[in-house]
C-alpha cells in the first residue's frame, strides 16, 4: 500500500495473507500455512520468493498475537481493506434428499470461488530394493517427490480446504466453483466433500472414495444382514470346495481345490460382502448424475 508525502507506509498483513480484516485466527493460521509452503525458498526458485516468504512471516507474526493485532488495526488505515476475489454474493445452498432401502442421506450443492490454491512437490527418501534376477537383492536408497495441493474455497458456511495428493485439482485463484457435500441426517459427523465443480472450464473431479463413504452410511440392519449372508455364503463355498477336494483325490484334488475353489469363492464373498455397500454407491453416482456430474 502506497502512502502520501510525509505519510509512513504501513504494509496491510491482512492482504498479504489474502484474509478478512476481522478473519478468525482459524482462518488466518490456515492461509499462513498455505502461502508458507508455496513460498518457502526450498521449493519455490522465483527470485521474489524469498521476499514474499519474509513478508508473510510479519504478517503471520503481527496477526496471530491480539494485543498485537489490535494495535496495528489502529494504525492501519481504514481504506487498506483488501479487495474481495469473488464480487457476488454465494447463492444459498441446494440439499438433495436421496434414500436407499433405510440408507438416508443429503447431497449438498453449494457454490463459491478459489481464493488461493498452492501447490508443491513433497520430497521423501524410500528404501527400496534392487530385485533384478540373477544380480541379487540389493537396498538402496531412492528419492520420491509427490505433487501436493491445498484448494482454499471461500463458501457461503465458511472458508474450506481441500487437500489433494498425487493428482491435482487443475484449479486458479478466483475461479467460481461448485462444492458437493454428503450428509448423514441425525449424524453428528460433518459433511464429506464429495465432487467439485469448476464452472468456469465445466469440468468436475471426485473428491473421496464413493464406496468408502457408502460403507459409512450403511445402518446397523443393513450391516447384520450382510454379515449373514456373508456367512451363510461362506459355508456354501466351504462345502463346495470339500466336494471338489473329495472328487478329486489325493494330491491332484487338493490341488484343483485350491486353484479353483479359493478364488470363486473369494469372488462370490467379496460380491455378497459389498452388496449393499454397492447399492448404496450407485446411489449416490445417480444423484451426481441427476446434477450433470456424469
Amino acid at each position: 500500500m502506497r502512502a502520501g508525502p510525509g505519510i509512513a507506509t504501513v504494509k496491510d498483513h491482512y492482504a498479504i495473507l489474502g484474509v478478512a480484516r476481522d478473519a478468525p485466527i482459524e482462518v488466518i493460521r490456515a492461509a499462513y500455512r498455505v502461502l508458507v509452503q508455496k513460498y518457502h525458498p526450498d521449493r519455490n526458485r522465483d527470485r521474489d520468493a524469498g521476499g514474499r516468504a519474509e513478508e508473510i512471516n510479519t504478517a503471520y507474526a503481527v496477526l496471530k498475537d491480539p494485543g498485537a493485532r489490535a494495535r496495528y488495526d489502529q494504525e492501519l488505515p481504514r481504506a487498506a481493506g483488501e479487495a474481495p476475489l469473488y464480487t457476488g454474493d454465494c447463492p444459498p445452498a441446494s440439499t438433495v434428499l436421496r434414500s436407499v432401502g433405510s440408507t438416508t442421506y443429503e447431497l449438498l450443492f453449494e457454490d463459491g470461488v478459489v481464493r488461493e490454491n498452492a501447490e508443491w512437490v513433497y520430497y521423501s527418501q524410500k528404501v527400496k530394493y534392487d530385485g533384478r534376477p540373477f544380480i541379487g537383492a540389493g537396498r538402496y536408497l531412492a528419492t520420491e517427490g509427490i505433487p501436493k495441493q491445498r484448494v482454499w474455497l471461500q463458501m457461503p458456511r465458511g472458508d474450506q480446504f481441500v487437500d489433494r495428493s498425487g493428482e491435482l485439482l487443475p484449479v486458479t485463484s478466483g475461479q467460481p466453483i461448485t462444492l458437493v457435500s454428503l450428509h448423514h441426517p441425525g449424524s453428528r459427523a460433518s459433511t464429506v466433500a464429495v465432487a467439485i465443480v469448476n464452472r468456469a472450464t465445466g469440468q468436475w473431479f471426485e473428491l473421496a472414495n464413493l464406496f468408502q463413504l457408502a460403507n459409512g452410511l450403511l445402518t446397523g440392519s443393513q450391516r447384520l444382514r450382510q454379515g449373514i449372508r456373508v456367512f451363510a455364503v461362506l459355508l456354501g463355498a466351504l462345502g463346495v470346495f470339500y466336494g471338489l477336494a473329495q472328487r478329486h483325490t489325493g494330491l491332484v484334488g487338493w490341488l484343483f481345490a485350491l486353484l479353483v475353489g479359493v478364488p470363486v469363492i473369494g469372488s462370490i464373498v467379496l460380491v455378497f460382502a459389498h452388496r449393499e455397500a454397492n447399492r448404496v454407491e450407485r446411489d449416490i453416482r445417480d444423484g451426481l448424475a441427476s446434477a450433470g456430474l456424469q
